[in-house]
């Protein structure tokens, strides 16, 4: 059996405390009272509170990525480091402070307002050959079978030695987390991990392009999905970069009559991308799932890891739901023994980091007078409370924390309930629930 955790429990909050439960072991003092807001209030703790540093880190072959790490001022003592790693670009600039506004971009610098409040040291690194870091981009760079790299393994754990060797007030354990494509390069650093990484938490993350994630579901391919992502993403870099321009021009308010008035794929190149996106041409190249399809399926690879692993997923994720489930079922079947969990919930994709995870479009998914069961409207007391349980050995941190290994978040009326998530074929059928209503 499997705990469900009721919808209500915002998600950003319970994901990150199991992970900075891994991480941590304990419960040591906060860096501060509360969790800052996004918007104005995160950025002047980030000003007040934080140490910004900026490394130009070394790998096995010479290639340097560019690093960011901010460290609490807090000299008293160590913190703990959350590491992630990203095509998508950081904040450049030592005197730079993040873009904090929205909370989609507060999402960006740490997984939740809590672990900025508890206190860690929170690193954002360019991957290889994207933005600032040196050397060739490569998607979904295959795992190289020597295991010597350079892959993306090799440069997470090249990274993390660096990390615990040179970030000044470490504790020496490192955890790493990221949604969608920095959720594929959070699932790498498992991979032969380095000794300091105790916990890593892929979310939504890209996994295999032709079978389930994002341009192909089943071998069909997602022509707008790929078409657009690629006509931005997909643009040459010949040295790094500060800043990179999403300005693709469709000339039309009307995406089905740009595809139709597009005709033939090869015109994709004729008229627009003239041969120069190369990810782009290798999926044309490769119509079926052959060796090169294959090998960039980092599944085999996800075995015998020694960090906790908590992977996540939104059931309304239209481009990463796959991945999570597979994901997890890789690092479970191929890592008996080892800290293996999964949390699902009624979100899009990314929607327990972007958003409060309470709705889905206009759907609210949770009473406002509960919160999962717990009966906490508060942030903080909601994390406190979850230690609590969890500290306790009940409900749903007894579930979570110490033996179950799969949660889901059900759409449902905020109670907390356990189910299978691998129901035997005479299990009844439960319908989904909207505040009480069936919909």
């Amino acid at each position: 059996m499997d705990t469900n955790i009721g919808s209500g429990l915002n998600a950003q909050v319970f994901v990150t405390a199991l992970v900075l439960l891994a991480v941590l072991g304990d419960c040591p003092p906060p860096l501060m009272a509360s969790e800052p807001t996004y918007g104005d209030e995160l950025a002047k703790v980030i000003r007040e509170q934080f140490v910004k540093y900026e490394y130009r880190i070394p790998m096995r072959d010479g290639v340097k990525l560019y690093t960011v790490a901010y460290v609490p001022r807090d000299r008293s003592r160590t913190w703990p480091i959350m590491l992630t790693r990203t095509p998508y670009g950081v904040s450049y600039g030592v005197d730079n402070s993040p873009d904090v506004r929205t909370q989609r971009q507060a999402s960006r610098f740490a997984p939740s307002m809590a672990m900025v409040k508890d206190g860690y040291i929170l690193v954002h690194q360019d991957v290889r050959g994207k933005m600032m870091s040196e050397g060739q981009f490569v998607d979904i760079r295959p795992r190289l079978l020597n295991g010597k790299g350079p892959d993306e393994a090799t440069d997470a754990w090249d990274t993390i030695d660096f990390l615990v060797k040179n970030v000044p007030y470490n504790s020496k354990k490192v955890g790493i987390w990221g949604v969608s494509y920095p959720g594929f390069y959070a699932a790498q650093a498992a991979i032969d991990a380095h000794p300091a990484l105790v916990a890593v938490s892929p979310q939504a993350p890209v996994t295999e392009w032709f079978l389930g994630d994002d341009f192909h579901h089943n071998g069909a391919l997602f022509l707008m999905d790929a078409f657009d992502f690629y006509s931005n993403f997909g643009k040459a870099r010949p040295a790094p970069v500060r800043t990179v321009s999403w300005d693709f021009d469709h000339d039309t308010g009307d995406l089905y009559e740009f595809f139709l008035n597009l005709g033939p794929i090869a015109n994709a190149n004729t008229k627009y991308f003239k041969g120069q996106i190369g990810f782009w041409n290798d999926i044309l190249a490769h119509p079926n799932r052959d060796e090169w399809w294959k090998a960039r399926d980092p599944r085999p690879h996800y075995r015998a890891v020694k960090p906790a692993v908590l992977t996540v997923g939104g059931l309304f994720d239209a481009e990463d739901l796959w991945g999570a489930l597979a994901t997890y079922k890789a690092f479970d079947t191929q890592s008996p023994g080892s800290d293996v969990r999964l949390v699902l919930g009624p979100w899009r994709h990314g929607g327990w980091s972007r958003t409060d995870g309470d709705k889905l479009g206009d759907t609210r998914l949770r009473r406002p007078e509960r919160v999962g069961g717990l009966g906490v409207r508060d942030r903080h007391q909601r994390v406190r409370k979850i230690r609590r349980l969890a500290a306790e050995g009940r409900e749903a941190g007894e579930a979570l924390l110490r033996g179950e290994r799969r949660a889901l978040d059900q759409t449902g009326d905020g109670q907390c309930r356990r189910v299978a998530l691998r129901p035997e074929k005479t299990s009844p059928v439960h319908r989904s629930l909207v505040h009480g209503q069936r919909r």
